[in-house]
């Protein structure tokens, strides 16, 4: 049987501009991206478009090329298409400008492709909603499926908000797409599309897989010499994020600085991430008094930080926007015990985390360093809760994990129905 032809259309996330610059199909991060590729290109005739979105606080972009390029990698079939970003135009046009031009090119660009390469669907992600519903418009007989990742804060203002780019994008929302599918990372999108998508569009929210928990010894390599000699005395409080404001990074620091002054003694922190904030954070650090307590890893390969949770005896998660993301369910999957923050109902923000996981984790209020520091202490000073929490969430996450197979096929089952 002939494969059918899918088109992706997808931003260009930094985790995968290093696998176009080196040629060989090795993504970092967005493992929800990458793990569908990879099932996605063995099972269709897959042709993936990446847009270049350097602009706004929520895109970050190192990819520079002037030119739009096509990618054939080692180890991945499908062949990719990138489009330049504002770097394609002159240098001295008005940025915003640029940014209006760089989406009408890559609009005509993608319409081009979808009249030239006749695909049975297209999957675009969130970031170019806008480019889904005119897809709509110029081929409505053409199944789309809208992609959704999660519900940052400029997505969650769109029902509300009254500026014209949020209306453009509120607009976007509207079409009549076959299908909108989004990821269940506590951030509420089951909310979201309630409240932009038409009544008549399917919706699924998806929990993503992982991969399973395993000892790690190049995790250990990375920490201190001595650190695993003295694990006996000492409990470590684990931390995986980038080093942002939305991650909760200062929230974390404040409070493990005070828990420290109250047991100095008794505890100590690996920071796995990097990002804006590391230098400011390190220094508040240093001034603390507290440096030879904490360890900052750096970025390290994906497989290192599952082996982090078994050198660490409580993971903190301090992020601010939802707590069912990958990182998080990687703790899970390793049986951590874990301190989150609480549901923010006003917002629908962790109200299925809440859910998924009960009472097999400690939570503290959003933002708040005086209470996660209570958290904390109350396992120091209680570590037979420590074994406690794991032991539950042991038993608990077999009701609602899986493996990455198990929930990429999900995804590609829905595509199935639509395309069969």
């Amino acid at each position: 049987m002939k494969q059918k032809r899918i088109l992706m259309v997808m931003r260009l996330y930094t985790g995968l501009e290093s696998s176009l610059e080196q040629g060989r199909w090795k993504p970092e991060g967005v493992p929800t991206v990458y793990n569908f590729i990879d099932r996605a290109s063995k099972r269709y005739d897959l042709k993936i478009i990446l847009t270049c979105k350097d602009s706004g606080k929520t895109y970050t972009s190192g990819w520079t090329n002037n030119k739009d390029g096509v990618f054939n990698l080692d180890g991945l079939s499908s062949q990719i298409f990138a489009l330049a970003g504002v770097s394609y135009f002159a240098g001295n046009m008005p940025r915003k400008l640029a940014m209006i031009l760089r989406d009408m090119r890559h609009l005509f660009k993608i319409s081009m492709f979808v009249i030239r390469e006749k695909p049975d669907l297209i999957y675009c992600d969130g970031a170019n909603v806008t480019f889904a519903y005119c897809l709509t418009k110029l081929f409505p007989k053409t199944p789309i499926i809208l992609r959704l990742l999660g519900i940052c804060s400029f997505l969650r203002s769109l029902p509300h908000a009254k500026r014209l780019v949020h209306r453009m994008y509120k607009l976007a929302f509207t079409g009549k797409f076959a299908s909108a599918i989004g990821t269940q990372d506590g951030t509420g999108t089951e909310f979201f599309f309630e409240k932009v998508l038409r009544p008549s569009v399917p919706r699924h929210v998806l929990l993503n897989g992982t991969d399973k928990a395993v000892p790690s010894s190049n995790a250990e390599k990375t920490l201190p010499q001595g650190w695993l000699d003295a694990q006996t005395k000492h409990l470590t409080v684990l931390f995986v994020g980038r080093v942002e404001e939305d991650k909760g990074i200062r929230t974390f620091i404040t409070a493990m600085i005070a828990a420290m002054s109250e047991n100095a003694n008794r505890l100590r922190v690996i920071i796995v991430g990097s990002g804006s904030l590391l230098a400011e954070m390190q220094t508040i650090i240093l001034h603390s008094g507290f440096s030879d307590r904490f360890h900052f890893s750096g970025s390290v390969p994906h497989e290192y930080i599952l082996g982090f949770h078994f050198v660490s005896d409580i993971y903190v998660s301090t992020n601010i926007d939802g707590n069912l993301t990958n990182a998080n369910l990687e703790a899970i999957s390793a049986n951590a015990c874990m301190i989150i923050p609480g549901a923010q109902h006003e917002k629908f923000i962790d109200v299925k985390t809440s859910e998924y996981l009960s009472d097999c984790v400690l939570y503290f209020r959003v933002g708040d360093p005086e209470d996660l520091k209570k958290k904390v202490l109350h396992l120091v000073n209680h570590p037979i809760e420590i074994s406690r929490l794991t032991e539950k969430l042991h038993v608990r996450k077999k009701t609602f994990m899986r493996s990455w197979d198990e929930r990429v096929h999900e995804e590609l089952d829905i595509i199935d129905n639509l395309v069969s």
